[in-house]
């Protein structure tokens, strides 16, 4: 049999050269038409796979996923799994030589897997995310979050860099679909598509050198609160000498009889500075931008799905997250934040000391016979109130006062406003005030923030490796191969085999220690084979399978000179009964016994 394997392969290829010339095709196996029944389809989804810390997780049953296998069935052969999270616990990581299960540095939401394997050449697989038979996300709703946590600052603990002291990864809705559906237009070929789903993401690092940059701003604040409190004084003081209050009391005392005991002032500035600081340290820095600073954690959290222009998601396949021109993204707008972080923390500073609340009120017996009324200003209002002019004073004053009062006060009010301005001007709020001070020591502070951060992204690539729609087997040559499929060559139809095609949502690497990958969602199809419906008796009546190019009536009796060589006086009787074996030299010794299956046994692929 081998040398009859061998005469047909000769004899298809030359075929084939004849047909289609100089074109070049390579994978793909032509045969007669093949049964339905010999279709075959393949599918797997497996959402945890790779090496990593020695840990070979291919070779973990419980993580192995669901693969179908469909070898001629009539019905559609499916699985669906998720994942048993509570393997995690069991399996043991090397982690600066110590051994931790992988639950103590991975936590994962739930997971499916399902993959099923249609008939015809068709099958189609998803993983993570994602609900049973359904796409990317659709998991989300029906109990399969597939969320990630992973700790890699207690993996990647022995070479991280001073200016880190810790780093975590999270990421959302990891999903991934694969399909390889059989084309209908009779080519035998089959087209993939594959999807991948990251809802979300980022990366938290802790920096010790933001610590250090919140412990600069609490004393700032403090150095603001030490001027506020000078400044009740300073304003009770200028109160005691202001002419509009002196020309109020003189009003009063120029009634005869009438005798003024007082003013009293009292002065009191309200403003929670342990709350100001609470506020401000506490609110994110760079919200939106993809890059924040959390001061009060003394961390720098990266939004992955901000920083990444696109988003995590609808990337090419296999795009590197923290390559080069990742870090490059990272480092510039980590640059970009600091350049705003004096103002943003000055700016709030200033917000929180405008509402601190300033009370004054002026207080007076007015005594007139055995009559006695009293003079009762009070003024509380925030200082940006002061200091815009809305603020005004009640009247509480009783008797013969009020009608004396009265005209004076709105000019009470202003001097009031004017001189509590002008203080709160020249201290706080003003060139040479206090916020200007601290923006510059704020100054010096970010500058060497900077530098570090600058180094904690670049430590961050060296650090980790995260590549986005990892795909595997697409096909290259899909034109050319269409064609060659679409050429009939003396009644043989070529069997589409395509695949394994695959598509992962993610795959992380530790570069810095390890050379092994975690790939994440990963859905498989293929290597599939479209089968053909036809007579499986070849013998019987060949004149259906006869190319029509072939221009000659089988049916009848043949005299044809069939060999270039032949002698041409050579009649050649070609039995009109074709059902029996064809003996005849067509350019070489040519077995033409015909398998009753059909199959061209063994055939390699063509190369031309």
């Amino acid at each position: 049999m081998a040398e009859t394997k061998s005469l047909r392969t000769r004899t298809v290829r030359g075929a084939v050269a004849a047909v289609m010339g100089p074109v070049v095709a390579v994978g793909v196996a032509l045969a007669p038409a093949a049964a339905t029944e010999d279709a075959e389809s393949r599918a797997a989804a497996v959402f945890l796979s790779g090496e990593i810390l020695d840990l070979d997780l291919d070779a973990v049953d419980e993580l192995s996923g669901v693969v179908v296998e469909n070898l001629g069935q009539a019905e559609p052969l499916t699985d669906a799994s998720p994942l048993d999270l509570s393997i995690l616990a069991d399996l043991l990581v090397d982690v600066g030589g110590v051994e931790l299960p992988l639950s103590d540095v991975a936590e994962l939401g739930a997971v499916n897997q399902w993959a099923t394997a249609d008939t015809a050449g068709t099958s189609r697989a998803g993983a993570g995310a994602v609900a049973d038979g359904e796409g990317v996300g659709s998991g989300v709703d029906a109990g399969y979050p597939g969320d990630l946590r992973v700790d890699l600052g207690a993996v990647v603990a022995e070479v991280l860099p001073d200016v880190i002291a810790d780093i975590e990864l999270e990421l959302g809705a990891i999903s991934s679909e694969a399909h390889l559906v059989s084309l209908s237009d009779g080519s035998g070929a089959a087209e993939f598509n594959g999807d991948y789903e990251i809802a979300g993401g980022q990366l938290s690092v802790e920096v010790p050198a933001i610590t250090d940059l919140a412990a600069q701003i609490d004393e700032v604040i403090g150095t603001v609160g030490d001027v506020l409190d000078d400044l009740e004084a300073q304003i009770a003081g200028l109160l005691d000498n202001l002419d509009a209050l002196d020309t109020l009391i003189d009003a009063l005392e120029a009634v005869p009889g009438v005798r003024v005991s007082g003013p009293d002032i009292a002065v009191i500035l309200d403003v929670d500075l342990e709350a100001l600081t609470d506020e401000i340290l506490g609110t994110p820095l760079g919200i939106g931008t993809g890059v924040e600073l959390h001061l009060a954690d003394g961390v720098l959290v990266v939004d992955l799905d901000v920083l990444l222009e696109g988003g995590l998601s609808g990337q090419a396949p296999n795009t590197e997250l923290l390559g080069a021109e990742g870090i490059e993204q990272l480092t510039n707008s980590v640059t970009d934040l600091l350049d705003s972080v004096v103002d943003e923390v000055t700016e709030a500073i200033a917000a929180g000391v405008g509402t601190a609340e300033l009370e004054i009120t002026i207080f007076a017996e007015v005594s007139a016979l055995l009559v006695t009324d009293v003079l009762d200003l009070s003024l509380a209002a925030t200082l940006d109130a002061i200091i815009s002019g809305d603020a005004e004073f009640a009247d509480e004053s009783t008797g013969l006062v009020v009608g004396i009062v009265g005209p004076l006060l709105a000019e009470l009010a202003n001097a009031v406003v004017d001189a509590v301005g002008g203080v709160l001007d020249e201290l706080v709020f003003g060139d040479e005030g206090v916020l200007a001070t601290i923006g510059e020591v704020l100054g010096t502070a970010v500058e060497i923030l900077a530098d570090v951060l600058v180094e904690v992204s670049v430590a961050i690539g060296d650090l980790v490796a995260i590549t986005l729609n990892v795909q595997a087997g697409v096909p290259e040559v899909a034109p050319v191969i269409h064609l060659i499929r679409s050429v009939p060559l003396l009644g043989l139809q070529n069997t589409a085999e395509d695949g394994a095609y695959s598509v992962a949502a993610l795959e992380i690497g530790l570069p810095a220690i390890d050379e092994g990958t975690v790939t994440l969602a990963r859905s498989e199809v293929g290597p599939n084979i479209a089968g053909e419906d036809v007579d499986a008796d070849v013998d019987a009546d060949v004149d259906a399978d006869v190319d029509a190019d072939v221009d000659a009536d089988v049916d009848a009796d043949v005299d044809a000179d069939v060999d270039a060589d032949a002698d041409a006086d050579a009649d050649v009787d070609v039995d009109a009964d074709v059902d029996a074996d064809v003996d005849a030299d067509v350019d070489a010794d040519v077995d033409a016994d015909v398998d009753a299956e059909g199959d061209i046994v063994g055939m390699d692929h063509v190369v031309i």
